[in-house]
């Protein structure tokens, strides 16, 4: 191995190349640089793996249908914001930047409404104006149908397909078991905000809240690397 070329790419660099890598962006001497630091890295190598993990688990949960011109919009937006930079053998929700996961564990349903005091909250970390996924997965321990779901962005968080839009709201049902509902977001100014969602079913509510914060040039992602994704796991309801 040649030792100049291994230290061009450190453990933070290696990182943030994990998501072009799975993605075939990768090519020529940053291929190169990276699989020789992957290979000499235990620590990155687990990471890669994990990354790996996560990817073929997203694969196979079950997505709610949100309204069909929220899919039809937001896949298509995806899809074009992309043109610039296509990436190769990647479904459509693949094609965006960044992966935030946020896991939601939603208990025994709707023990009690909400209360202000109760909010649940979990943070994720983005990158300004640039078009990111953010991934909710609710876990759920029974079949729900005629399920609510509003989110509330904040001022200069956009759902991509509903710019300026403050309030989105339709209905889906939730299987037992994993729910991945697939969020693609830009945020358009330097101090984020608090994205709210709230699940309701016939006359019980839950809400929960996901703070948008967005990372500084350079600045790496907090949690990068954790099975978790990079976003910090919540559990509500």
């Amino acid at each position: 191995m040649n030792k100049g070329s291994f230290m061009e790419m450190d453990c933070r660099t290696a990182a943030n190349c994990i998501e072009d890598y799975l993605d075939d962006m990768l090519d020529g001497a940053a291929l190169g640089r990276f699989q020789e630091h992957v290979e000499s890295c235990p620590d990155c190598r687990n990471r890669l793996a994990r990354e790996r993990v996560l990817r073929d688990a997203l694969k196979v949960l079950p997505i709610p249908a949100p309204a069909p011109e929220f899919a039809a919009l937001a896949f298509e937006r995806a899809a074009s914001a992309q043109t610039r930079r296509p990436r190769i053998n990647t479904s459509v929700f693949m094609r965006l930047a960044a992966s935030i996961l946020v896991m939601i564990t939603l208990g025994f349903l709707f023990r009690d409404a909400w209360r202000p005091d109760r909010r649940e909250w979990s943070e994720a970390f983005v990158t300004l104006n640039r078009p990111e996924e953010i991934r909710l997965v609710f876990h759920s321990k029974q079949d729900l149908d005629g399920v609510t779901l509003r989110l509330e962005p904040p001022e200069g968080v956009e759902l991509v397909g509903f710019d300026n839009q403050r309030e989105i709201v339709w209905q889906t049902d939730l299987i037992r078991g994993e729910n991945l509902l697939v969020l693609p977001v830009i945020v358009r100014n330097w101090e984020g905000g608090s994205l709210i969602a709230e699940i309701r079913h016939g006359n019980q509510n839950k809400q929960f809240g996901l703070r948008i914060k967005v990372l500084r040039p350079d600045e790496p992602r907090p949690g990068a690397g954790r099975l978790e994704g990079r976003a910090v796991s919540t559990t509500a309801l």
